[in-house]
């Protein structure tokens, strides 16, 4: 009996273990703790279409693709992430409402309600952009309207990066997709404005054979500058690689396939670098900084008023040490810089300047003179390279090829103490002069006659050193030869002066003679016409306006009168009439005398009655109004004794003494009346 009570026992005891132990084995296991994410605020708390909005809270997910993001149940792009902060765009469609967050199923909605405005009417707006996708450092053109057409003045981002700006027009934005832009909208921000792209760029990946920047070096330069831009996959053809410097493309000058040697181009801006290798393109993470080159500035210039081929010295900063990396210009015209230092150019006068201001350029950078620089209207040309001398001749003929030169020879070298009898020859064209081969036929002189007809050269007359001779020879410049012709009637002498008109030629005056002389080449023969009077004079001036004749001041020695008036000729009616005299006190002889436009010049000459006092000065002679204007001096030593002839509309003047019986001059100089204002 008691052993079947104990066996009873032990079994209860057993199922009442077995019980206690099956309710622990079926126990559920422990639940995690939820983790939902919580929305504390936003920025701004309104704003239109692509604005971008800023959302603060905790747990939300560190991949931005891991948010679930909605304006009033309309998804938005999540930016960039973290674990309590996104970067989102107000989206297309949006609406007044709420701010809801979804990560991994669990959903914050914010308390505040975010209004979605209506942009203004100058808000920017995008239509479209081309091409819709590319690898980092493509160019992309953003279209649409209320760009502003300053480049900085628009952010551009792909999907929330920003890009870089390269040209900006009111209508079209030219962009760069940034490095680590993702697929996405792109949005345009203008004085705070917002348009987002209704469509998304898709960003690729490159090719393994795609080109990649590492670095460049310098990181900063004005343009001009050679940068090294290194990385790899570039092509070892120059041509081949398409580099731009935010946008504008650069000279490239040696490649390798892991180095290329660029030159900053001019128009450059600051901006990122990228590299074109068939059609796949890369981008610098860094901007290249282009500087601003320092500003050229002129202060002043010396002398203020000149003649072409004269020197003139600029002062100014920020000049080239090299005279060729400076531009200067006379009013529009480039000159020469002969010399340069960073506050200083040395330029010559160019041919063809006028009057203006004056302007410096180096690189990009240009400099303006505030004051005008008057152009002269003489400029200096090669010196006549035969011996100096006075009283020789000049005139202008056509060669055997129709183009006008500049025949010049015979006179008096004091230096020499010799007659001369040589001839030469200047070409306009090429500032060179040549001596004829063979001399003046007529043998050394000085103070000859020499007047042209029908494109032929008279010449005669003069003093040979042993006394005065009477005789004329004729020049063909087609043949090169030279042929006698009759004798003046009457003997010159020496110093008589010269015009012609209507194919005869007309000789005035002459040593101790008023005889006035008609050359009539068809004739072979001189005959005397009607005269100024019976006083005679040497060395006056003669020239021709309109087919009428005029002499002008000179010197008669027996009486020892110095003349100051003009007479004119008519050859129709073979009369003289007095005009306008020079009544300015400047009595004299031995001046130059030529005609140009309508107008007749008087200049230079000397009057030595006690100290011989010479002259520079040039005088206008207007005969509609019968009246005399002083210009611009001959810029050559004072003297008398010069000679000038004229060839289309500028006068040439060389020869002449400075000193009475002294010094002798052989500087050749040219005169613009059109510059003489």
């Amino acid at each position: 009996m008691k052993k079947h009570a104990l066996t009873y026992a032990s079994c209860i005891l057993v199922t009442l273990l077995f019980v206690f132990c099956s309710k622990d084995d079926t126990k559920k296991p422990d639940v995690p703790e939820s983790n939902p994410p919580t929305i504390s605020s936003f920025t701004p708390s309104n704003g239109t279409v692509g604005t971008g909005v800023t959302i603060k809270g905790s747990n939300f997910s560190a991949t931005a693709s891991g948010n679930i993001v909605k304006f009033n149940g309309t998804k938005a792009t999540v930016n960039t992430a973290s674990a309590t902060q996104l970067e989102v765009t107000v989206p297309s469609g949006a609406t007044t409402g709420k701010i809801s967050v979804e990560v991994d199923g669990e959903k914050a909605t914010s308390e505040g309600t975010f209004t979605v405005t209506e942009p203004s009417a100058n808000a920017p707006t995008i239509t479209g952009f081309d091409p819709t996708e590319g690898t980092p450092g493509t160019t992309v053109e953003v279209s649409g309207t209320n760009f502003s057409t300053t480049m900085a003045d628009n952010l551009v981002k792909f999907n929330g990066t920003t890009a870089n700006v390269s040209a900006a027009t009111a209508t079209l934005l030219t962009v760069q997709v940034p490095n680590g832009a993702e697929t996405g909208p792109i949005t345009v921000t203008v004085d705070g404005e917002t348009t987002q792209s209704s469509d998304d760029f898709t960003v690729n990946e490159p090719s393994a054979n795609a080109p990649t920047i590492t670095s460049f070096d310098p990181t900063e330069g004005t343009p001009g500058t050679t940068v090294e831009v290194s990385g790899i996959n570039f092509s070892t053809t120059m041509a081949d690689n398409l580099v731009k410097f935010n946008g504008t493309t650069a000279n490239v000058s040696a490649a390798t396939a892991t180095l290329l040697t660029v030159q900053v181009p001019n128009g450059a801006e600051t901006g990122p670098i990228t590299v074109t290798v068939d059609g796949e393109t890369t981008q610098s993470n860094e901007d290249f900084t282009v500087l601003v080159p320092p500003t050229i500035s002129i202060s002043g210039f010396a002398p203020d008023q000149e003649n072409v081929g004269a020197e003139v010295v600029i002062n100014g900063a920020n000049f080239d040490l090299d005279p060729a990396n400076n531009t200067v210009k006379f009013n529009g015209v480039d000159a020469e810089v002969t010399s340069a230092n960073s506050t200083q150019l040395t330029v010559t006068v160019p041919e063809g300047a006028t009057t203006g201001t004056i302007t410096v350029t180096v690189g990009e950078q240009t400099g303006e003179s505030t004051e005008e620089f008057t152009v002269g209207p003489w400029r200096k040309l090669a010196d006549f390279p035969g011996e100096a001398r006075r009283d020789g001749v000049m005139a202008t003929l056509e060669d055997e090829n129709g183009k006008l030169f500049i025949i010049a020879g015979l006179g008096f070298s004091f230096n020499g103490n010799t007659e001369l009898d040589d001839i030469w020859l200047y070409n306009p064209e090429t500032d060179e002069w040549t001596e004829q081969n063979g001399s003046f036929p007529g043998g050394k002189r000085y103070g000859p006659f020499s007047f042209t007809i029908d494109n032929k050269w008279f010449v005669g007359a003069g003093n040979d050193g042993q006394q005065k001779v009477n005789d004329c020879y004729r020049y063909n410049p087609l043949t090169k030869s030279w042929v006698v012709v009759a004798t003046p009637a009457t003997p010159p002498g020496l110093n008589g002066r010269t015009f012609t008109v209507n194919q005869k030629g007309y000789l005035f005056g002459g040593t101790n003679t008023a005889h006035f002389q008609e050359f009539d080449t068809n004739l072979n023969s001189w005959n005397d016409k009607n005269t100024i009077g019976n006083n005679p004079r040497i060395r006056p001036v003669s020239f021709v306006i309109d087919g009428i004749g005029y002499i002008a001041t000179g010197y008669n020695n027996s009486d020892n009168v110095y003349y100051k008036d003009i007479h004119r000729y008519d050859p129709n009616l073979d009369s003289w009439s007095e005009m306008q005299s020079l009544d300015i006190g400047l009595e004299r002889y031995g001046a130059i005398g030529f005609a140009l436009n309508g107008k007749g010049y008087l200049g230079t000459g000397i009057i030595h009655s006690g100290t011989p006092k010479h002259f520079s000065d040039l005088f206008e002679y207007d005969p509609n109004s019968n009246s005399w204007s002083q210009k611009t001096s001959y810029p050559g030593a004072a003297r008398y004794g010069a000679s000038s002839t004229t060839l289309n509309n500028k006068a040439y003047v060389s020869f002449g003494e400075t000193k009475f019986a002294n010094e002798d001059r052989n500087d050749f100089w040219e005169y613009t009346p059109a510059l003489d204002n």
